[in-house]
């Protein structure tokens, strides 16, 4: 009989541990979309960047409202759980990322992708189970797609070779590791140690080139050509 309750007990403690463990995640996820819900909720001095995990573009949001839509979208968003598919979000499905930046609130992050249910922000350690991401993401697709009908064609091989050649002599300063034309894109991609560099290199970029338009460069994290949070 006593061989038996052991391993019953056993059992019991791990149900337990199970349990706590599940319940530990749920707040974090919880907690972490709701920081980012609550902050969504505050537009008056937001500014918001977009990213594309394909194309590697990044766009930043200047109309109003456009902002408005893009926080109306994430305060729409539910938690759902843990997201239980091994396949974590990646360049082969289409995902953006979204960075609202509050000069008092500092900066909150999330990956959206394709897979509607499927998100992720840097707070927690796993990707999230949402529910009405659709508008958002939508919202996001369609301010990209309005980008890439305006800006196609619009930035000549000579002014992109411009601004790479402007990075030549900055790139250890800024943590440049290397950059690349994509004509097809009509970008320059610049890869660099720490996205925490962008501002200042958009900075010199002003400074150097006098019609300087961000629409024409790309940022990507280390050398891994993935943006990273």
């Amino acid at each position: 009989m006593k061989k038996l309750i052991r391993p019953a007990v056993i059992l019991l403690i791990l149900l337990a541990l199970l349990g706590v463990a599940l319940t530990v995640v749920r707040i974090i996820g919880t907690r972490s979309l709701q920081r980012l819900i609550d902050y969504a909720s505050q537009t008056d001095d937001l500014t918001v960047s977009l990213g594309d995990y394909r194309t590697d573009s990044r766009l930043e949001i200047e109309d109003p409202a456009a902002i408005e839509a893009i926080c109306q979208g994430i305060r729409e968003l539910e938690y759902k759980g843990v997201y239980r598919r091994s396949e974590p979000i990646s360049p082969a499905h289409q995902a953006y990322y979204i960075i609202l930046v509050s000069r008092q609130r500092g900066m909150q992050t999330i990956v959206i992708s394709e897979r509607p249910e499927q998100c992720r922000v840097p707070s927690s350690p796993f990707d999230l189970s949402i529910q009405n991401c659709d508008r958002l993401f939508a919202t996001v697709q369609a301010l990209f797609d309005a980008d890439i009908e305006q800006t196609a064609e619009a930035f000549s091989y000579d002014y992109l070779s411009s601004i790479q050649k402007a990075l030549e002599d900055v790139m250890l300063p800024y943590g440049i590791l290397e950059t690349d034309l994509l004509q097809s894109k009509n970008r320059v991609k610049i890869y660099v140690k720490s996205l925490d560099s962008v501002e200042d290199i958009i900075g010199y970029l002003r400074d150097t080139i006098s019609d300087f338009d961000e629409r024409a460069i790309t940022f990507v994290e280390s050398d891994q050509r993935l943006v990273i949070f």
